[in-house]
């Protein structure tokens, strides 16, 4: 290509850009970008709360369970998981001392992977994801029961209520989860 083409090409293209220019100075600018946090409402209890979704790997209805020898009653025993072993814990009997009567076909099983090793956690039934704004995050909800307390730090407001973010990892690497054993 001669030089006076390039040139004719180079006029072109600078031409196509200032007219690109004129135009979109119409267009709206976007002045800030907010956050999305998503989580997941589960019931626990007459609770309603989030788990957020970063620290969820799945959602799975209850497996088939074998019983583990000299564990705590709220290990309700281990699945096989496409070749992977997942404790499965009773959330509400680990947390509250006992388990109030929920019924097995609505219960669901959250699975929290912590660096590459899964755990199952049962609660009474899951409704779903929920979308917030993540700067309309507040502190914990009113009227939490002492159980939930350390677990739930957060909280986020929906025309259905107030619903508590419960930290998953939080409990998973609190003492009370890592002492198992009997």
């Amino acid at each position: 290509m001669s030089s006076a083409e390039s040139r004719k090409v180079i006029e072109l293209l600078y031409g196509m850009q200032q007219r690109a220019m004129r135009l979109a100075a119409g267009l709206p600018i976007l002045e800030a970008v907010r956050e999305e946090w998503v989580g997941i409402a589960f019931q626990l209890r007459q609770h309603t709360l989030l788990a957020p979704m970063t620290e969820v790997k799945e959602v799975i209805t209850p497996p088939s369970l074998s019983q583990i020898p000299h564990i705590k009653t709220w290990v309700k025993g281990i699945a096989n998981m496409r070749g992977n072993l997942l404790p499965v814990i009773d959330l509400q009997l680990m947390l509250f001392g006992n388990a109030l009567a929920a019924d097995p076909k609505n219960q669901r099983v959250i699975v929290v992977d912590l660096e590459g090793i899964s755990t199952g956690l049962l609660v009474d039934s899951v409704q779903g994801l929920n979308h917030f704004w993540a700067d309309e995050v507040r502190g914990p909800p009113a009227g939490l029961e002492p159980a939930l307390q350390p677990f739930v730090q957060q909280s986020f407001a929906s025309d259905d209520g107030n619903f508590g973010v419960f930290g998953l990892m939080s409990l998973v690497y609190s003492e009370a989860f890592l002492d198992a054993a009997v």
